[in-house]
């Protein structure tokens, strides 16, 4: 082909390819310059999308499994049904004294929990009883502490007003009375 100039090229492709360019755009797209912080911007963008992806599978197989539980559940609940009437049809005497003893054992159990919160409400109550009394004496102590305080300050300035007197007396007698000294 040959090694052409800047000033052959350009003639070059006009004659010999009919243009300078290739019919297609050889970038059909803006690819935008790839730079650490947007590129590392699109690799978070993608970890959360694969994370809640994972997520929402996790939470999908979830609800799955609860659905399957719950079904589990109301079928085994209708097989016991099931039973207790096939039982009953058969034993119609027995299944009574069975509901009786039922509602009995029921019943001893709802008294023992009434029995259990009847004490715990007591003991609680007793509690509160035994922190308002401490409550109480804390408060009859700290008054009592601020009385003698205030009592003490008081004889402390009694005491005081009856030195600043003995002194003033003491200085009063002392002085030989009416008088000029001449040193």
């Amino acid at each position: 082909m040959g090694i052409f100039t800047a000033d052959t090229i350009y003639k070059h492709m006009r004659d010999e390819h009919g243009t300078i360019h290739d019919e297609d755009d050889p970038v059909a797209e803006v690819v935008p310059v790839v730079e650490p912080d947007w590129f590392l911007g699109v690799q978070r963008a993608n970890l959360l999308a694969e994370r809640r992806l994972e997520e929402r599978r996790a939470n999908l197989l979830a609800e799955r499994r609860l659905e399957e539980h719950r079904a589990n559940l109301q079928a085994e609940r209708r097989l016991e049904e099931h039973r207790a009437n096939r039982l009953a049809e058969r034993r119609p005497e027995e299944h009574r004294a069975n509901l009786l003893t039922e509602r009995r054992v029921e019943e001893h159990w709802a008294d023992l929990l009434a029995r259990r919160r009847l004490a715990e409400l007591r003991q609680a109550e007793a509690a509160r009883r035994d922190e308002i009394a401490g409550r109480t004496e804390v408060a009859r102590q700290l008054e009592a502490a601020r009385l003698t305080q205030i009592e003490e300050e008081a004889r402390r300035r009694a005491a005081y007003r009856a030195d600043v007197e003995r002194e003033r007396t003491r200085a009063q007698e002392e002085q030989p009375g009416w008088g000029c000294t001449i040193m």
